[in-house]
């Protein structure tokens, strides 16, 4: 029997700040994988339908060739008479509960306090759950409890799960293992007894000191290592990142694919098309897509005091404790630094946003923000468009009407 067409949603439940303004909770790299990857590879099926907050639908529907957005009903996207839906906020590592999942009896759900997590639902079911935009569940419908299920709910979430997903992605990423003595003829160290996995089409230069003493080693397909540069694992390099000469990538990184990497990043997720090029530090901190760090580029990742780092997601909202000691930025897409700039323990910069000042800029920064000594500025979209437009034609990319009309809409 053909297992029930599945829809992964986005509930808005989470506040992850910056890193969602421009897209679903599912589709943050938080390992190897997104949220929505690990589910669709956990239920070996595809996603048929996405539902995400309104204003990232005309977005997300630019992103997908197959998959219905906010389909409203189920026959706008399937004939079928029953559905599977899964919380895209869920990091899908854990088999138990994916076991539950798939097992679940016809109008029936598992749940974490009063937020769902995956329901197998009717036709009727399916539509009016649609029909109110995941609100809320109908009330016929059972569930049952999963309190330790790993869902992710503000930035740091990503970090604390960090381990966890990227440890189980590389145990399935399937890129084949390098034998240590081909590495050593060709200049490469390997230091431990994890496995390092390289696709055929990267390229590593000699010099390079892998160590997989914590933990295994995955480059993608088109990377670039150059000399002198130290890898340790866990860790991932994604498709056509380029790590410069001396870069020092510490265990628990992940650079996504076509990123630009230099100086040192610990504990680190950068987004695609990202660019840290440079000498810089980077501990413990989520860096949205096409972002630009200029030379210098340091940020803290904890307090003199050595207590809980407290994070400002909001420009009207009080800060949070994170509950982490090591806490570094949160930083929206297409953010931009100048040289030298330095970010407090526990920053957040708002997608979008120029930093061009000297000294530490502020801990929260708005988005589509100019910041310099003078103080911070509202962003000159028509500049902002042209310099995005300039970026990302280098990457073969283009600022597409909907990105433009959802900055629009971040400008207020």
């Amino acid at each position: 029997m053909n297992p029930a067409p599945l829809i992964i949603f986005d509930d808005g439940h989470a506040d992850l700040g910056p890193l969602t303004d421009l897209r679903p909770v599912f589709a943050l790299r938080n390992g190897v994988k997104n949220n929505r990857e690990r589910i669709e590879g956990a239920l070996q099926q595809t996603a048929d339908a996405l539902v995400v907050p309104e204003e990232l639908a005309d977005l997300q529907r630019q992103r997908e060739s197959d998959a219905a957005v906010n389909p409203g009903t189920l026959d706008a996207f399937t004939q079928a008479d029953a559905v599977l839906v899964v919380n895209g906020r869920w990091t899908a590592t854990d088999t138990a509960l994916l076991d539950r999942i798939m097992s679940l009896p016809i109008n029936h759900g598992i749940q974490q306090g009063n937020r769902v997590l995956a329901a197998h639902l009717d036709a009727d079911h399916a539509d009016a759950w649609l029909g109110r935009s995941t609100a809320e569940m109908p009330a016929d419908v059972r569930f049952t409890d999963a309190s330790d299920a790993a869902l992710v709910s503000q930035p740091w979430h990503l970090l604390d799960h960090l381990e966890n997903t990227l440890r189980f992605d590389l145990q399935q990423c399937g890129l084949p293992w390098a034998d240590g003595d081909e590495l050593a003829t060709h200049g490469v160290t390997v230091v431990g007894d994890h496995p390092v996995m390289i696709h055929r089409g990267a390229a590593l230069h000699p010099q390079v000191v892998i160590n997989t003493t914590l933990g295994p080693v995955a480059i993608d397909e088109g990377a670039a290592v150059q000399p002198f540069t130290v890898i340790e694992g866990p860790g991932y390099v994604g498709p056509h990142a380029e790590l410069a000469a001396h870069t020092a990538l510490r265990a628990f990184t992940v650079v996504g694919a076509n990123c630009k990497v230099g100086g040192e990043v610990k504990a680190s997720i950068l987004g695609d098309y990202t660019n840290k090029a440079h000498y810089g530090y980077l501990g413990n901190a989520v860096v949205g897509r096409w972002c630009n760090l200029g030379a210098g580029t340091t940020a803290s990742n904890l307090k003199n005091t050595y207590g809980h780092v407290r994070m400002q997601l909001h420009a009207d909202a009080d800060p949070e404790d994170t509950g982490r000691q090591f806490q570094g930025p949160v930083v929206g897409d297409y953010v931009r630094t100048a040289i030298g700039t330095l970010l407090p323990t526990g920053a957040c910069v708002g997608t979008g946003s120029c930093l061009v000042a000297s000294g530490f800029v502020s801990k929260h920064v708005p988005a589509m923000t100019f910041l310099t000594d003078a103080g911070p500025g509202p962003m000159d979209l028509d500049a902002f468009f042209t310099t995005a437009d300039r970026m990302m034609c280098r990457r073969n990319g283009t600022l597409s009407n909907a990105a433009k009309q959802r900055f629009r809409d971040l400008c207020g």
